[in-house]
């Protein structure tokens, strides 16, 4: 809880300051990535979570590896996080920034689990459709998992449409079993 806290709090901060420079779109494209290749580097983590080494030195390394890759806003945000020795919780930040921009964005994002890749059409009817229903745009992340039998899940914020073959089975199971109960 602490931890949301935290994130949530850095991640207000550089959002108001991606808004007072108009560059909210820029920092989520670089600081996602950068995240994501900061933890992908099991080296990097080493040096930024050692705790004899000093702050500057991880600012260093972090300036020699990103270089000019990426804005100063965002190479800043990171030092001042690793200065600070709260680099753990990036993550945790690019989510609340993310969910903070998308909010400032009238973006609303569905994860969507088929069994299969759905194809670009399919997409575009569904992204349409989740438009209609939420009056927002609508961002899909997709995902495959063949347990699904068929058929998609998709989870639009805390509501989830499951129309999965799976789904649709153990509906039809659970109708089953009330039906016996009733007649036992």
């Amino acid at each position: 809880m602490a931890e949301t806290r935290l994130a949530r709090r850095y991640a207000e901060a550089l959002f108001a300051l991606a808004r007072d420079h108009d560059a909210i779109a820029h920092v989520q494209e670089e600081l996602g990535p950068a995240v994501q290749a900061i933890f992908a580097s099991g080296k990097l983590v080493k040096v930024l979570d050692h705790p004899e080494i000093r702050a500057e030195r991880k600012c260093e390394a972090l300036r020699r590896i990103f270089g000019a890759l990426l804005s100063v806003e965002v190479t800043s945000f990171l030092e001042l996080l690793v200065q600070r020795g709260r680099h753990q919780a990036l993550p945790e930040i690019v989510s609340e920034f993310r969910a903070l921009a998308d909010a400032e964005q009238g973006v609303v994002r569905a994860e969507v689990v088929s069994a299969i890749s759905i194809t670009s059409e399919q997409a575009e009817r569904l992204q349409a459709a989740l438009g209609q229903r939420t009056g927002k745009r609508v961002v899909l992340e997709q995902r495959v998992d063949p347990a699904l039998l068929a058929g998609v899940l998709v989870r639009v914020g805390s509501e989830v449409l499951d129309g999965s073959a799976r789904g649709r089975l153990e509906r039809l199971r659970q109708s089953l079993l009330e039906v016996r109960g009733q007649h036992a």
